[in-house]
């Protein structure tokens, strides 16, 4: 036995058939050793310890006796799930951590579970041992092999502080909606919300999934009756605890050998890293949120900030917004509408200060994140990275930041020279940071040989549709190539 056992919330009917179960095949009942113990049992060289909270808990075995593997199995075999069963093929359940903390990205998943895998999940789940959520990420990702699907997305919390949080949360939870039902029907599912993450603008969606034949639950307290929501929050903490542990190794953010901490002003460490910062005169740290009322009073100064504002989508074309309400997820249709001149184009100008209309080169305020709550992934063409645009901008004004770069199989090919290499070492470096996500996809060993380069743009074209990405190029031909298939592009010139 490899691992520490547990099942949690068993009742004390199924508890004692364990009991009885152990003895009947010579277990030895023990002293119980602590106050919250009811009983404690060992059998050959492991011990079983049912405590007063509803958990039963079996050491690991030494010899990784064939037996004590044989009982685990009974015991999981009989074990009673304590979360509501699926009623439908598909349960999604969404969830989100890091909004009361200090320090660190929001994280939003969301989680699909199809009903074949409920109970390998579920013995997944309960059996976790508390702390050990790596190791538990490990065997849910492991289950994505057999089609249980979850979507993340990041919400940076300087960005909190600017729009409406509510706002960023409910477009990010569509979208993470959005492509699930890309891949499933909507009346083959059942969907599990918390009442708090409703308000009018996700209920107009709602309302859509349900006149389409989707199950929907609206409940409070629905972490510890939900499977796919306590999954979905699982995720998530694995992926914050993930990104402070990279905050906090960082010597770029450590002051007199201090680091963030949890990033939870509850927590003495974090605000005392909080003080020494400030004190030190340098300024916060992308990660820091600096509308919450410790870091105001830290400053010195009064708790009451600016009301964020709504994200602009009035920037976006009205005939993605349109669609986008009715719960789809149409990237052909989406543009960027110049406050200033008023036309909508499917091209922004990428530039050192920001990004400008293709039509009137006036600089549109706040377009690229507005884009990226909507979107959010951008496939570089070989160009891009060959002049090192993305590095450099993440170096400087980072208007990229937060983006999901997705390389495809062909830019890597063509990027394998030293300056394609050295961005993506670049970018990498951005990546492991958490200041950007990066992926590489496909293989390369798959491009077929003797493409023109008309087929390699059209390649890398039709895995930006597929991914529902934009295409970030410096090249005439492709922008016209981008044009010709609807797909959102940011050039330069």
């Amino acid at each position: 036995m490899d691992n520490d056992h547990r099942w949690r919330n068993l009742d004390l009917r199924i508890s004692n058939k364990i009991k009885d179960h152990l003895l009947s095949i010579g277990g030895e009942e023990k002293s119980i050793t602590k106050n919250d113990q009811i009983w404690r049992l060992k059998y050959r060289d492991s011990f079983f310890i049912y405590f007063s909270n509803g958990t039963l808990y079996a050491t690991p075995s030494k010899n990784n006796d064939a037996l004590i593997k044989k009982l685990i199995s009974y015991i999981d075999s009989i074990f009673k799930s304590v979360f509501i069963s699926p009623s439908r093929k598909y349960v999604i359940g969404l969830s989100d951590t890091g909004r009361a903390e200090i320090a660190g990205h929001i994280i939003l998943t969301g989680v699909m579970v199809p009903s074949n895998l409920f109970s390998e999940l579920d013995l997944i789940i309960n059996k976790s041992l508390k702390g050990d959520i790596h190791d538990t990420m490990k065997k849910i990702d492991f289950l994505t092999i057999k089609g249980l699907r979850y979507y993340i997305e990041k919400i940076p919390l300087c960005e909190s502080d600017y729009f409406k949080l509510n706002d960023i949360i409910l477009v990010n939870f569509q979208k993470i909606l959005s492509k699930f039902f890309k891949i499933v029907d909507i009346n083959a599912c059942k969907l599990i919300i918390s009442d708090y993450q409703v308000d009018s603008e996700l209920t107009n969606y709602l309302n859509f999934l349900t006149s389409n034949g989707c199950e929907l639950v609206k409940e409070d307290h629905v972490n510890d009756k939900y499977l796919e929501i306590k999954t979905a929050s699982i995720i998530s903490k694995s992926k914050r605890i993930e990104m402070l542990n990279k905050i906090n190794k960082d010597s770029n953010f450590q002051i007199d050998g201090i680091s963030i901490g949890s990033g939870n002003a509850s927590d003495p460490n974090t605000v005392l890293w909080l003080k020494k910062w400030h004190k030190s005169g340098k300024k916060w740290p992308w990660f820091i949120k600096k509308s919450y009322s410790t870091i105001r009073k830290i400053e010195g100064k009064g708790v009451t900030l600016k009301t964020p504002i709504p994200i602009k989508e009035n920037l976006l074309s009205k005939d993605f917004l349109d669609e986008f309400k009715k719960g789809y997820y149409p990237l052909d249709k989406i543009g960027i509408s110049c406050p200033k001149c008023g036309e909508t184009s499917k091209t922004m100008v990428f530039t050192v200060g920001g990004v400008k209309c293709s039509d009137c080169g006036e600089v549109i305020d706040d377009a690229l994140i507005t884009l990226r709550y909507y979107c959010g992934y951008i496939v570089p063409d070989s160009n891009i990275i060959r002049r090192g645009l993305i590095s450099k901008d993440l170096n400087n004004k980072q208007y990229l930041k937060d983006y999901t770069f997705l390389l495809s199989p062909i830019v890597r090919m063509e990027c394998d020279n030293a300056g394609g290499k050295r961005e993506q070492r670049r970018l990498a470096n951005f990546a492991s940071k958490g200041v950007i996500n990066l992926k590489n996809l496909g293989r390369i060993n798959s491009i077929p040989p003797g493409l023109s380069t008309q087929e390699r743009d059209d390649a890398i074209l039709d895995m930006a549709l597929s991914m529902n990405s934009i295409i970030m190029t410096g090249d005439n031909a492709m922008i016209a190539s981008a044009m010709a298939k609807d797909v959102f592009a940011i050039t330069l010139k």
